[in-house]
C-alpha cells in the first residue's frame, strides 16, 4: 500500500476545517502556515493564514481516495492530465524546509513545462530535475513544477547567507541520495 502526495482543493477559508477533519481520521496532511500581518485602524495585526489559498497536501494510498471527498468542505482533487496530480515529496519537503526558514512568502502562478527538469542554482551549480531554487540580492524563491507555482521570500542580506548555506547544504544532501535521470 504506496502512500503519495496529493493536493485537494478545499471551499473558500475551509482549509483548517479541513486540516483537522484529516487529522481526527488520523490522514496525513501538510497545510502549510505564513505569517500574514494585516492592519485595521491604525493596529498591525498578525496572523497564520493557508500559504495556498484553498488547497492541501494529503499523503495517501490509492484506496483511501475514495473516502476524501466525503469530507465536509473538500470540492475535489487538484487534476493534472485527467488524473489526481501526484506531488513530489521533494517538493512538500522543500515547501516545508521554506516556510520554516522564510517569514514572509509570497506565492506566484508560473507556466508548467513537462519537459522541465528541476534545477537548483548558484555557486556551486547543483542539477536535479522538479525544482528550482535561486538566490537573489535579498530574496529566495523556489520553483514548484508539479503545482505550477513559486514560491518568493525576500530577507535582509545578512540573514540571506545563513539560509543561502542551509538551503544549498539541504540540496547538496537531496541529491547525492536521489537518482538523476
Amino acid at each position: 500500500m504506496q502512500k503519495k502526495w496529493y493536493a485537494v482543493y478545499t471551499r473558500p477559508e475551509c482549509e483548517k476545517k479541513v486540516k483537522n477533519a484529516l487529522n481526527k481520521l488520523k490522514i496525513e496532511n501538510y497545510c502549510p502556515l505564513v505569517k500574514v500581518r494585516s492592519t485595521v485602524m491604525s493596529r498591525t495585526r498578525i496572523q497564520m493564514e493557508p500559504l495556498f489559498k484553498s488547497y492541501v497536501f494529503l499523503n495517501i494510498s490509492d484506496q483511501e481516495m475514495l473516502r476524501i471527498n466525503r469530507i465536509k468542505g473538500i470540492v475535489n482533487f487538484l487534476h493534472w492530465l485527467g488524473k489526481p496530480a501526484i506531488i513530489n515529496e521533494d517538493e512538500i519537503e522543500a515547501i516545508r524546509n521554506f516556510t520554516a526558514e522564510n517569514e514572509e512568502v509570497k506565492v506566484e502562478k508560473i507556466h508548467v513545462n513537462l519537459h522541465d527538469g528541476i534545477r537548483v542554482f548558484d555557486e556551486p551549480s547543483f542539477r536535479r530535475e522538479g525544482k528550482f531554487i535561486s538566490i537573489k540580492g535579498i530574496s529566495s524563491r523556489i520553483d514548484l513544477p508539479s503545482l505550477g507555482y513559486t514560491l518568493i521570500a525576500g530577507s535582509s542580506g545578512e540573514v540571506i547567507r545563513d539560509r543561502e548555506h542551509s538551503l544549498f547544504s539541504t540540496a547538496t544532501a537531496s541529491l547525492e541520495n536521489a537518482p538523476i535521470a
